[in-house]
């Protein structure tokens, strides 16, 4: 600051202070020490050990920095085989440090739970971006195709499914449509119309099939004189990508308990159909069908073809508890299944071990010794294994250029398996350019609702009513009559 203050004249001509240089000096160093994609494609090369199966591809920009990334672990590439039917997709949270939009691939397990299928970070919401990310995902399950694809209705991600899922039923988010309607001009002018609303979520709802909902709208539409707006028909325009009648393979209708629904059956096939589709839907018998079944009363036995492979194939994902030390098998284990198999032989055999440390205070005591001293000898053998990694990292950071060169031409002329560093071998990946916002604006987060909302009553600030506001509030207008004689005997 002294040779800053003799260029400026005088110390208080300096436009900065040593706190700003300091915060400058601080600000770089986070920068440079920020190594998140370095320590994460290191923590993926570790899992890769532990499970050979496990799949990530990255793609970089022209500055060596992360554009996007996928990954996928070796059990998840093996259960979507049984739970492709339909997957979920959806990038509405957003990282802080480099607003990345989160891309997880969501389907259903054999128990109704949501699985993760995969996941990835893109650079932004591109088109291009979408179909790298849906390249990977068919790469990592050997090209086999999602059934059905449920997103929001972000055209970019539209685009990206026609191109890379065209056989895909494409259906939007129900959810993120009446979201968007109850934002737009629709939700306040429902609000004015109560029994518009009603009767549209109950249209959206109870519609069997197209055409009773196609006749049942035009109803509406007419009975309310509502032909010119502009939302509506809006609706009406993209009603086969959200209206579950329209779902005729996977027909969802809410509200089963409402009324009466019609079942076909045919005793000597053995086949029941009921007009509700929940079978077709969710692949499982409702209750509807099991009535009848119930009341004809000649089902012993669960037809074979009402229990589908999703529901009766166990995934590879459930692993059977073994009660007894597992004997090693022929052929070589992975670092994983090594791992697992000493851990359950190792349980069973300190289970025995407190059945007798627990006779007393002095066995007791004595396998707590025991345990300190395990404990400090593994404490101890952590702290070599990490010394040993810094000097490793160590020695990695003072090769020679020329032994540098070496290694990289090298590591050019083989092949990398699992990721997309093939083509940038000889370029170190970089971290994503950082950003100060912190995730995604708040009007894009999401809220509750599957319906579009009546008006939220507003109560009179004065008096508390829901019956007016207040500037209609009797209370208010009793104290302006009131006033004037006040101040005529004042």
């Amino acid at each position: 600051m002294d040779i800053m203050s003799e260029l400026y004249g005088t110390g208080k001509a300096v436009p900065y202070d040593t706190k700003t240089i300091s915060n400058y000096m601080a600000s770089i160093d986070e920068k440079q020490n920020v190594k998140d994609i370095p320590e994460l494609l290191s923590y993926f090369e570790e899992l890769k050990k532990e499970d050979p199966n496990f799949f990530y591809k990255y793609k970089l920009d022209s500055e060596d920095r992360i554009e996007n990334i996928f990954w996928v672990d070796g059990p998840t590439r093996e259960v979507y085989k049984n739970y492709n039917d339909c997957i979920s997709f959806d990038t509405t949270y957003m990282t802080n440090a480099y607003k990345m939009p989160c891309a997880p691939i969501i389907g259903i397990n054999r128990y109704g739970q949501t699985i993760q299928l995969g996941c990835g970070f893109l650079r932004n919401e591109k088109i291009s971006n979408f179909v790298w990310l849906f390249e990977q995902f068919l790469d990592a399950m050997d090209g086999l195709h999602p059934l059905n694809i449920i997103t929001d209705q972000d055209a970019a991600i539209t685009t990206a499914i026609q191109e890379m899922f065209p056989n895909s039923f494409h259906r939007n988010c129900r959810w993120h449509i009446m979201q968007n309607a109850q934002g737009s001009p629709l939700g306040p002018f429902m609000a004015k119309h109560e029994e518009l609303r009603r009767e549209f979520n109950e249209i959206v709802d109870y519609s069997l099939t197209p055409v009773e909902f196609e006749n049942r709208w035009g109803e509406m539409i007419e009975r309310h004189g509502v032909s010119d707006n502009t939302d509506l028909a809006y609706l009406y325009e993209i009603r086969a990508k959200f209206v579950p009648a329209y779902f005729m393979d996977r027909n969802a209708v809410f509200g089963y308990g409402a009324r009466n629904y019609r079942i076909t059956a045919n005793l000597e096939q053995d086949e029941y159909s009921c007009e509700c589709c929940k079978f077709t839907r969710d692949g499982l018998i409702y209750c509807h069908i099991i009535k009848v079944m119930s009341a004809v009363g000649k089902v012993e036995v669960m037809p074979e073809r009402y229990i589908l492979p999703g529901w009766s194939i166990p995934p590879p994902d459930i692993r059977i508890p073994q009660t007894e030390p597992q004997q090693m098998p022929a052929g070589k284990l992975s670092r994983k299944e090594m791992r697992l198999l000493r851990y359950g032989n190792l349980t069973k055999d300190f289970a025995k071990l407190a059945v007798n440390a627990c006779a007393s205070e002095k066995t007791d005591e004595v396998a707590r010794k025991h345990m300190r001293a395990m404990k400090a000898e593994f404490a101890a053998m952590k702290k070599q294994a990490a010394d040993a990694l810094k000097r490793k990292k160590k020695q990695k950071e003072t090769v020679s250029p020329c032994a540098e060169h070496a290694e990289t031409t090298e590591n050019l002329s083989s092949s990398t398996v699992g990721a997309e560093h093939n083509m940038h071998v000889n370029k170190k990946a970089r971290d994503p350019p950082l950003t100060v916002t912190k995730g995604r604006p708040e009007e894009k987060r999401k809220k509750s609702g599957l319906h579009l909302k009546p008006a939220k009553p507003t109560k009179c600030t004065i008096c508390g009513s829901s019956l007016h506001n207040p500037k209609d509030c009797p209370s208010k207008i009793a104290m302006k009559e009131k006033t004037p004689i006040i101040q005529l005997f004042q």
